[in-house]
């Protein structure tokens, strides 16, 4: 039995899921992100979702999100299948596959971890050498309009801690936060960047010669003792559901833990007591 998810309405999330076989399906030319942009706008303003980075990369994607009303299973199978669908009639493929597995949803359990993810999802066109600065990525990223260079038309929410600063200052807060980690990829890299042009003319069809297969996360916290902590409680949850789920195959009615999906649901209980995650071990909402 793999892991449940358990869905906190007060945890900002890291969500990402990458392309079947790594192929670079996602291609950022003029169609596709008229796709993408179309998708993930929609997927949001639907389900109510507070995003507050996004950047779609040649073969995968990565989102930072909180879900106010416990529905990001929804809120991604909305996402991904109407993602695929779109791609594979662009890409003029037939019953194939775009997301071979599950999206990964670790939580993000402090500020400090909070701000690593938000500059890690910006710049992450920056780390893979396509572009030297996040704006000059041609595919969707919300990078530009996080700084008021444009406006994308996305519903962006404002990080917690940056909440009571006026719109300018915040573009100053993205600048410097995202600078940190330009210059650390500008120092390690040892060749040019591909520039714009080149990364618009890529091939579809093909993939890394080496697919990075790094180890998901479990959850994103700045300190050892946070991560014990959470995956403590993860644990103590998972254990609950388990022996809800024994009871609910004899025939009884158990109430599954609040935050997860009972099988046979596509939601999240609410009617269960809520065993919230540890007040310190997420970020004000």
């Amino acid at each position: 039995m793999r892991r449940i998810r358990i869905w906190d309405p007060d945890a900002v999330y890291h969500i990402s899921n990458r392309t079947q076989e790594a192929k670079y399906l996602f291609v950022p030319d003029d169609e596709f992100n008229e796709i993408a942009h179309k998708w993930l706008k929609r997927s949001v303003r639907i389900y109510g979702i507070e995003l507050y980075a996004a950047v779609v990369m040649g073969n995968h994607f990565h989102l930072l999100v909180r879900a106010p009303h416990l529905n990001i299973s929804k809120f991604m199978q909305y996402f991904q299948t109407n993602l695929a669908r779109a791609v594979n009639k662009l890409r003029k493929r037939y019953d194939a596959a775009v997301f071979p597995r599950r999206f990964a949803a670790e939580p993000v359990l402090d500020q400090p971890s909070f701000d690593r993810l938000l500059a890690y999802v910006l710049c992450n066109p920056v780390a893979a050498n396509l572009v030297e600065n996040p704006e000059d990525y041609p595919g969707l990223t919300t990078f530009p309009q996080s700084i008021g260079e444009r406006d994308d038309g996305f519903e962006l929410a404002v990080p917690p801690h940056w909440r009571d600063v006026d719109e300018e200052k915040l573009a100053e807060q993205y600048i410097e936060l995202v600078s940190h980690t330009v210059k650390e990829c500008a120092e390690r890299r040892r060749r040019g960047v591909a520039g714009a042009e080149k990364v618009k003319t890529k091939k579809w069809w093909r993939r890394p010669k080496r697919p990075k297969r790094g180890r998901r996360a479990f959850c994103h916290g700045a300190t050892k003792l946070a991560r014990k902590r959470y995956t403590t409680h993860a644990n103590q949850v998972q254990t609950r559901y388990r022996t809800c789920m024994l009871a609910w195959r004899r025939g009884e009615a158990p109430v599954f833990p609040y935050g997860t999906i009972p099988p046979g649901w596509t939601e999240c209980v609410c009617k269960a007591r809520r065993a919230r995650m540890p007040a310190d071990l997420r970020i004000a909402a």
